[in-house]
């Protein structure tokens, strides 16, 4: 057993030192074609020029990342297969621990990117500002109505932080994604939306969506002259984040070797231009950065879902 021992032991040091001798598996729990899907072939082509390994994209849309997760969690951990995620995902592991594995048992990498949510409402609406919405929404209780992206959602969750914060009471219209949702508040069939800013923007550019807030703490380069919600009530903040995880048990030195490559890759010129069309905000940390991220997000989210009885009505799929 000894013998075995000293002879596999550099094997594992040389494969890490190594590290990368073949493409790399990036699988997303999102659509092809949609923000997410642009976001991670911009940095893949990023990832590319600093690895010099092509970085395959594989979409594995379900469940706000959940399938995406599975199939990563059964991967080899060995760094050539890694795992974009929103926080929607982890809006997810806080309201359940019915998964069939372990939802947090992945080697954080490094946060990729954030993008803030923007208030919209029908550009017919009378709304025009955070305070018409606050003073709409107390003047008549439970009459205005909010589109989400569905139940766990971070466009569910921004939201209802908002409604906790503000004492106010709005109706929760589930969709079964972002889109159907807006192209209902732009036919006037719902009052408000705290959307992704990614898939309101060509909304909001034809004139069917007014923006009257951004969810961010400060003004977004996407809309610098749209005030945060925080001027109004201070504190708030609502942003979808993303992030790189590798299998649990990935060697940390391979795990270091993936952060180098997505901070040089989220520093590229390009990369950031390309991100920055989608209204994304390259945001890379270190992998003890990103754990202590999650912690406190989950943490919060748990929070929020106590004060608002949010709970998921089925098992994740």
């Amino acid at each position: 057993m000894l013998f075995t021992a000293i002879l596999t032991f550099p094997v594992s040091v040389a494969s890490a030192a190594d590290f990368p001798n073949k493409p790399i598996r990036w699988v997303l729990g999102f659509g092809a074609g949609g923000a997410s899907d642009i976001l991670a072939r911009s940095v893949a082509r990023g990832l590319e020029k600093d690895l010099g390994v092509q970085v395959v994209v594989e979409n594995r849309p379900g469940a706000s990342g959940i399938i995406a997760a599975g199939v990563v969690h059964e991967a080899p951990k060995d760094g050539y297969t890694i795992l974009l995620l929103s926080n929607s995902y982890f809006n997810n592991v806080a309201l359940t621990d019915k998964f069939d594995f372990d939802p947090l048992n992945f080697e954080p990498v490094t946060e990729v990117a954030a993008t803030p949510n923007i208030v919209v409402v029908p550009a017919s609406s009378e709304i025009m500002s955070i305070q018409d919405l606050i003073d709409a929404a107390k003047a008549a209780p439970g009459k205005l109505s909010y589109a989400s992206g569905g139940v766990g959602t971070g466009t569910h969750f921004g939201t209802e932080l908002f409604k906790t914060m503000t004492d106010t009471d709005i109706l929760h219209i589930p969709y079964k994604g972002t889109q159907p949702a807006l192209l209902d508040l732009a036919a006037g069939r719902i009052d408000v939306m705290f959307a992704g800013a990614s898939p309101a923007l060509p909304l909001i550019t034809a004139k069917r969506l007014r923006p009257i807030a951004v969810t961010s703490s400060r003004p977004a380069a996407v809309m610098p002259d749209l005030p945060p919600v925080a001027e109004t009530v201070p504190g708030y903040e609502a942003v979808t984040w993303y992030a790189a995880f590798a299998p649990k048990g990935t060697p940390k030195e391979v795990v270091d070797r993936l952060n180098g490559a997505f901070k040089a890759a989220l520093s590229d010129e390009q990369v950031v231009a390309d991100l920055e069309k989608q209204a994304f905000d390259a945001e890379p940390t270190t992998p003890e950065g990103l754990a202590e991220l999650l912690a406190t997000f989950i943490q919060q989210t748990k929070e929020t879902a106590q004060k608002a009885r949010i709970t998921l009505e089925a098992t994740p799929q």
